[in-house]
């Protein structure tokens, strides 16, 4: 009999903040059966050796391992999915949360439903700033049978899928374009948008109706210190090189 551990993967990316996975790995503690996770870690020498700690420690509890992978976050997902052999597979930042419940359904609707590339569900926003005030960010279905079609909706309406639960050979294919995007420290937003659309063309998406990811604003999120498009005066270029790619 197949666990679910056996089934499913964490990827939990993170980078000098043992306080954000130290919370984390506490959270998944709690639930050990759902899946393996692999901590692929790009921190400084002092924080790493925190991280390493804090695997070692959960480690009695969680089927967890450590990785440093001293790349930008695309080719450190590249490098981190290389090393899973798992069916599936689901990214999930040091500073948030995938609702248990959430994962597995996701997991079991693409056991049993072929042609969808990913599964994901509502997101709640949860603002430090504002007295943890919460916000819902909502998707949808992008189920045509038609590729244009599905790729005609994720271009005008854009959600991210990146937190979804993968098969890990779509999940792999979809990274495998994203890192020749234009690179991250130049414009983000390019390997983000390509990962997504790569979904898209692979197949299906599914939406689940229920709370399945948390996330935290806080200062120190990747959308505060780091621009879409950091490097404007090659903008165009850059635009260019994720057209042709794409």
């Amino acid at each position: 009999m197949t666990r679910d551990s056996d089934k499913l993967a964490f990827v939990v990316p993170t980078r000098n903040r043992p306080q954000f996975l130290r919370r984390l790995l506490c959270f998944m503690s709690q639930f050990p059966s759902q899946g393996s996770v692999l901590i692929a870690d790009s921190s400084d020498r002092a924080h790493r050796s925190e991280n390493q700690e804090l695997v070692r420690q959960f480690s009695q509890k969680l089927d967890v391992r450590y990785d440093f992978i001293d790349q930008n976050i695309i080719a450190k997902c590249v490098a981190a999915i290389s090393k899973l052999d798992t069916p599936y597979i689901a990214f999930c930042a040091d500073d948030d949360f995938l609702m248990p419940a959430a994962v597995a359904e996701g997991v079991n609707f693409l056991e049993t439903n072929a042609g969808y590339a990913c599964a994901q569900g509502l997101m709640v926003s949860v603002i430090s700033s504002r007295n943890n005030r919460c916000d819902l960010i909502r998707g949808f279905n992008i189920d045509s049978d038609s590729v244009l079609e599905r790729y005609d909706q994720m271009s005008r309406y854009w959600y991210s899928t990146y937190y979804a639960v993968y098969p890990t050979a779509i999940l792999r294919e979809s990274f495998r374009v994203a890192v020749m995007s234009p690179r991250y420290e130049k414009a983000r937003i390019y390997p983000e948008l390509m990962h997504s659309l790569m979904t898209v063309l692979q197949g299906k998406v599914k939406f689940l109706n229920q709370i399945y990811n948390v996330r935290q604003e806080h200062a120190g999120n990747e959308s505060r210190v780091s621009k879409r498009v950091q490097d404007l005066a090659n903008g165009a270029t850059y635009y260019k090189i994720f057209r042709n790619l794409l």
